[in-house]
């Protein structure tokens, strides 16, 4: 096997464990939040929610309430190495376009390696979503759905669940078939479907094969 083989087959094998791992302990520091801190913890429920509230945008976002929330709630269980400065922004390539990612959004690096960019959303949809970066690289330019990956849990239901945003074109996610997602997930639009970006639609695919990237995948590595 030659060294590009080799270097391909290991970027594919850290993709798969680092995020099923990175899911795994995401799923797990929420739910100790939420015993906690109660079912559906938030802008409301944060220390100096007032101050914090104050900072949000016109979309429910800000970089303070998204700092706020990890620190306070989720820190303690997700482990990590290192804390980026606010405006800390990373290039995302969709196709021929790349574009920045959040500069609303809390960075940090896990033990393993990984790179989360955690965004909180604060009015009318609870939400948190993970930007996730397995294998962080020099250039800091990021192929979605292949080096740049997105994993959204959800509180419309009163407690936090893994449920991507575009679940709510889909049945709750029940009446997508693997193919729409190989097709989504390859897409070099920004936001391809239900107002959803392609990365969002990669982690899927690969989470429910069993996070195995299947053959079909749109994205060599």
């Amino acid at each position: 096997m030659t060294i590009p083989a080799l270097m391909a087959k290991y970027h594919k094998h850290i993709v798969e464990t680092r995020l099923k791992r990175t899911y795994s302990v995401i799923a797990q520091a929420i739910k100790i939040a939420e015993e906690n801190y109660g079912n559906g913890f938030g802008p409301d429920t944060l220390k100096n929610a007032d101050d914090i509230k104050a900072t949000i945008d016109v979309n429910g976002y800000s970089y303070e309430l998204s700092h706020a929330t990890f620190e306070e709630f989720l820190k303690s269980s997700i482990k990590t190495i290192h804390q980026y400065p606010k405006n800390t922004i990373f290039n995302i390539v969709y196709g021929n376009t790349t574009t920045s990612s959040s500069s609303v959004a809390a960075v940090y690096d896990l033990l393993d390696g990984t790179r989360i960019i955690f965004t909180m959303r604060g009015t009318n949809l609870t939400s948190m979503v993970f930007g996730v970066i397995p294998q962080p690289n020099k250039e800091n330019k990021y192929i979605a759905g292949r080096d740049f990956f997105e994993i959204e849990f959800s509180a419309d239901n009163g407690f936090y669940e893994y449920k991507p945003f575009w679940f709510r074109c889909w049945n709750n996610g029940q009446s997508i078939t693997k193919e729409k997602l190989v097709e989504f997930c390859g897409s070099s639009a920004r936001y391809v479907n239900c107002a959803t970006a392609p990365q969002a639609f990669c982690f899927h695919l690969i989470k429910t094969s069993g996070y195995e990237i299947p053959s079909n995948y749109p994205y060599r590595f």
